[in-house]
């Protein structure tokens, strides 16, 4: 028979299935956070961009590219993931002083949605040579499929700035949100600019990093709850 002092009381068995249970709790949350920031099928080192339209709503009666990059910036913020928030992003708009295709700046690397799987173009040549879009859009900060129809851009299929109807005009430009097809993605057609749409944003430059196995943070809660359980045996044991 094992001596009663070299075995778990029932609330210390109880304690730590408790704490079993947290700990795969936690692993089921990392596994499932959502949006995913770190698209599917690349390798550690990789660069890429990332690409959502907001779900909240502005007009465009700014002239001021700044305007439009704090607010695509304000609904990361609000992203329910923190890596969105962490990200630097830039609003595709053209004004009649700034065009989009120097102001998002995108090199030569793919551009995925927060979906984590589909990716919208190859590289910033890709989005702006005439060519249809891989996939729309439609997703929003949080990874979820947009209900906006039209996003304001200000700007033509090549990523300039129209003369007459770049944001800040009284009728800007608009994107279809749902269309990969070109030009309907970037230039639908014109609407007043009191008008409240979404703006498309896109990341800054990001790399695949060294992954953090979510099993560390299980090992840090359990490692605690061991050392804990094994210093309330030794001192069973001590004063038996």
């Amino acid at each position: 028979m094992v001596p009663h002092n070299l075995t778990a009381s029932r609330p210390a068995r109880v304690s730590l299935c408790i704490l079993l249970a947290a700990a795969l709790v936690l692993t089921a949350s990392i596994a499932q956070a959502v949006p995913i920031t770190v698209p599917t099928g690349l390798n550690v080192g990789d660069q890429y961009y990332l690409a959502f339209v907001t779900s909240g709503l502005r007009d465009a009666t700014s002239s001021d590219i700044a305007d439009y990059d704090a607010f695509v910036n304000a609904e990361a913020d609000d992203s329910i993931s923190p890596e969105v928030a962490a990200i630097t992003w830039r609003a595709l708009g053209s004004t009649l002083s700034v065009e989009a295709i120097d102001h998002l700046g995108l090199g030569e690397f793919p551009i995925y949605l927060l979906d984590g799987s589909n990716q919208v173009a190859t590289g910033g040549i890709d989005l702006w040579n005439g060519d249809n879009l891989t996939a729309p859009v439609l997703i929003d900060e949080n990874g979820d499929l947009s209900t906006s129809l039209r996003a304001w851009t200000g700007t033509l299929v090549d990523g300039t700035a129209s003369p007459l109807n770049s944001l800040g005009s009284a009728n800007p430009i608009e994107g279809d949100v749902a269309s990969l097809f070109t030009p309907d993605w970037v230039n639908f057609g014109n609407a007043t600019s009191s008008n409240i749409k979404s703006v498309y944003a896109f990341s800054e430059l990001q790399t695949v990093p060294v992954p953090e196995p979510a099993s560390l943070a299980v090992w840090a809660v359990l490692g605690g709850s061991a050392v804990a359980f094994g210093l309330k045996r030794r001192q069973r044991t001590t004063a038996g």
